[in-house]
């Protein structure tokens, strides 16, 4: 098993006030955004918490060269340490930004999991060994499903839980095309979380809530195989740490949505507000709240003019050395954000190169004095090319 070992709690970190904090020893789970830079050979890379053996689940695919992100919320085990695993020899970067608690006032805000693959169409797991049709759906029951703690104890996903953290895969898609993940029992949103190109292998890191029915559904417009890999859970109660929402669309430069039509371009990044704009919770229409901490936003780079990568961080403060999406020149690459929010409500998003943005939230994080999940200011903890963190893959 030659894998690679990061130690995460007690990693220096800079709080979105500016103040330095450390990853605590409670920390159930942090979030990182994980990229593979010019891998020899097409593969994976696997994250899980070092406590226990590899599981048999992705959270990043690449293709030989170039560059691939993603969004994974790592669970942290006992030892402090977060596993990497690649079947190719590839660069890794790791960014941090912000951790998730275990308890809030004795009660379960993320319950972190080793991954567990849930559905995966090519092995007839979780259904049928048949591909999703084009303008097919799935729906994917999870509550009350079997699960293994990060300590390796059983668990099963809870029926109050409000919603799950997943790693969602395309798998040769017939044509280029997208999946769309929302809580079964709403109405299927105008939105997006995986986009893929015919015959690639794509995966996006998702936080979903669950329907009433404990279900997510999953829509793809094109033929396509799919991945389905459960991360771990948000608790419920009568203040869940998660408010998920049916996706909304923020942001699209190509139709004037959330601003002009237009590019996004290096020269003027985007703010985009946050705090205060109305979802839909559980078919109620709903504000992000004053207190929101962080959002969960899904952000789609598209028709770039040239290859380069867009960062996401809280506005007010400095840009950080860190990147969420990684993109190629005229294509589409899309991945899921937990963004800290800026002092003022917003998070702000620049790109390297002239681009299309777009972008998707799905529900929101509750601050106050023992928050759910603490953002940071995004933080470069290990990078193969400078060896700075962890050796090359």
């Amino acid at each position: 098993d030659q894998r690679i070992e990061l130690q995460v709690v007690g990693a220096p970190v800079k709080g979105t006030d500016g103040s330095s904090r450390t990853i605590p020893a409670g920390a159930s789970a942090v979030a990182l955004n994980i990229t593979a830079v010019t891998p020899s050979q097409p593969g994976f890379i696997t994250v899980w918490p070092c406590d226990v053996g590899r599981p048999d689940s992705s959270n990043l695919n690449y293709v030989s060269g170039g560059a691939v992100a993603n969004s994974v919320i790592a669970p942290v085990g006992a030892s402090g340490k977060v596993c990497f695993y690649s079947n190719q020899e590839t660069d890794f970067l790791v960014d941090i930004t912000g951790w998730f608690s275990g308890s809030t006032a004795g009660a379960a805000t993320f319950v972190g999991a080793t991954p567990r693959r849930v559905v995966d169409t090519r092995n007839a797991i979780g259904g049928p060994k048949v591909k999703i049709p084009a303008g097919g759906t799935i729906s994917i029951p999870l509550a009350g499903a079997a699960m293994q703690k990060s300590d390796g104890n059983p668990a099963t996903i809870p029926t109050d839980a409000t919603a799950v953290a997943m790693n969602v895969t395309a798998v040769l898609p017939s044509q280029a095309g997208f999946f769309t993940v929302w809580p079964c029992g709403a109405p299927m949103p105008v939105a997006s979380n995986v986009n893929f190109t015919r015959g690639s292998v794509v995966a996006n890191g998702v936080v979903t809530s669950l329907g009433a029915d404990g279900a997510v559904c999953l829509y793809s417009d094109q033929e396509s195989d799919v991945l389905v890999d459960v991360l771990g859970w948000f608790g419920g109660g009568a203040t869940p740490p998660f408010t998920g929402a049916v996706p909304s669309r923020l942001v699209d430069t190509r139709n004037a949505i959330g601003g002009p039509t237009g590019v996004l371009t290096p020269a003027a990044p985007k703010s985009v507000p946050v705090r205060g704009v109305t979802v839909s919770v559980d078919g109620v229409p709903q504000q992000v709240p004053s207190d929101a901490s962080a959002v969960a936003l899904n952000v789609t780079m598209v028709e770039a003019q040239e290859a380069g990568f867009a960062t996401v961080w809280p506005c007010g403060t400095p840009m950080p050395d860190a990147s969420n999406v990684n993109f190629g020149r005229g294509g589409t690459a899309a991945n899921g954000v937990i963004a800290p929010v800026g002092g003022d409500g917003t998070v702000c998003i620049y790109t390297s190169a002239n681009a299309h943005l777009i972008v998707d939230i799905s529900g929101w994080f509750t601050g106050g004095a023992t928050p759910a999940f603490t953002g940071t200011i995004p933080r470069r903890l290990g990078d193969t090319r400078t060896n700075s963190g962890p050796t090359p893959l």
